[in-house]
């Protein structure tokens, strides 16, 4: 089973490519974020001498495991129906946002690796592309950020 890290842009990536993410996200404190999800300075030093990252399709992983796969939309017709799946309760400043969305990418990682760096690298990745192309992020718990003033506490009107 999956669960999905959703990133609406404002601007549309002219090209995605694991070297891109990789590179902009590297400077990443890594052991801080992964021992803010109670992992050992030994596990995020054997993830990130592991990680793999691929083209086709845009992901990256460790061997022996799924991947966790980017999805990249910028159809107006999926867009809008991204959109129209999400609840009413949405909060307003949110709804502004996507008023304005020109692509969306979406992470498919397996429930199994949340609260892994699995998930660390994954929100990592999104917050670059929040920051980048001007962006809002849906956790797969429905919460809200963005890379700015709510990278770490929810976006809640």
């Amino acid at each position: 089973m999956a669960a999905w890290i959703v990133i609406y842009l404002q601007k549309a990536p002219e090209l995605l490519t694991a070297q891109t993410i990789c590179k902009n996200i590297e400077s990443a404190d890594w052991w801080t974020l992964g021992e803010d999800f109670g992992l050992e300075e030994n596990a995020v030093n054997d993830f990130m001498e592991t990680i793999q990252w691929s083209n086709e399709p845009l992901s990256f992983g460790q061997e022996g495991q799924r991947p966790v796969q980017f999805h990249l939309w910028t159809e107006r017709e999926r867009i809008l129906e991204e959109i129209w799946e999400l609840p009413a309760s949405t909060p307003p400043l949110i709804q502004q946002h996507l008023e304005h969305i020109q692509a969306i990418v979406a992470l498919e990682i397996r429930i199994s690796q949340l609260r892994t760096m699995f998930e660390v690298v994954a929100f990592e990745s999104a917050y670059w592309l929040a920051e980048t192309y001007v962006g809002i992020i849906q956790a797969d718990d429905g919460q809200w950020y963005d890379y700015d003033e709510h990278r770490w506490q929810p976006i809640s009107s």
